[in-house]
């Protein structure tokens, strides 16, 4: 039996409309935020590319991180500082500022980046919001002087993850519920997609 939590929660103290960023008159762009994150679409018509897009983000408090894919590489930026990455062989792949992410702020930041952006619905412009701020959804809605979560902090990020009925623990030295699918697929005997069996330890390089 494993038993865990979805995500963290930590506490909102200010909030941003991340449509501000993208004025009304700036044709074929959708901003929409849901909690501690948010998402930048370009629409037909759009004549800015994700890079253009995420850069009008530098100069907003609200945004810590902004994820986009660039080629065969996700790229962050965070505060104009830029880090390039992609998967290769068990590891990553990494060029420019290593620290932007760092493995104590934002655990296993590579792996859930990377898996974010791959997701089918996913914008092309991905916002991971500062420390006490919120993005405010589409209807006005949000949790000023309580608690929130989806940005990489690990204050949103850490969870409970309990196991038990296991001859030995099922999880690697740092556990994640990202190990959760793998692990449910290898005890039916199905062999997990390649997606799944990116080392986590990587992120850390």
């Amino acid at each position: 039996m494993i038993v865990c939590s979805d995500h963290g929660q930590t506490q909102v103290e200010r909030l941003a409309r991340l449509q501000d960023s993208f004025p009304a008159d700036l044709e074929g762009v959708l901003a929409l935020a849901s909690n501690r994150a948010g998402m930048v679409y370009r629409l037909p018509g759009c004549r800015l590319d994700a890079r253009a897009l995420a850069e009008r983000l530098d100069d907003e408090p609200a945004a810590d991180v902004v994820l986009f894919r660039e080629g065969a590489a996700a790229v962050a930026r965070r505060h104009g500082g830029e880090l390039r990455f992609a998967p290769e062989g068990a590891g990553w792949r990494v060029e420019g500022e290593a620290a932007l992410l760092d493995p104590d702020v934002y655990p296993n930041a590579l792996e859930r980046s990377w898996r974010a952006l791959a997701a089918p619905t996913a914008g092309d412009v991905l916002v991971s919001a500062t420390e006490g701020w919120e993005l405010v959804d589409g209807g006005g809605r949000h949790h000023l002087g309580g608690g929130s979560h989806g940005s990489l902090v690990a204050g949103d990020s850490t969870v409970p993850l309990l196991a038990a009925g296991f001859d030995s623990t099922p999880f690697g030295p740092e556990p994640s519920i990202t190990d959760l699918a793998p692990i449910a697929l290898q005890h039916f005997d199905l062999r997990p997609p390649d997606s799944m069996r990116i080392a986590r330890e990587a992120a850390r390089a």
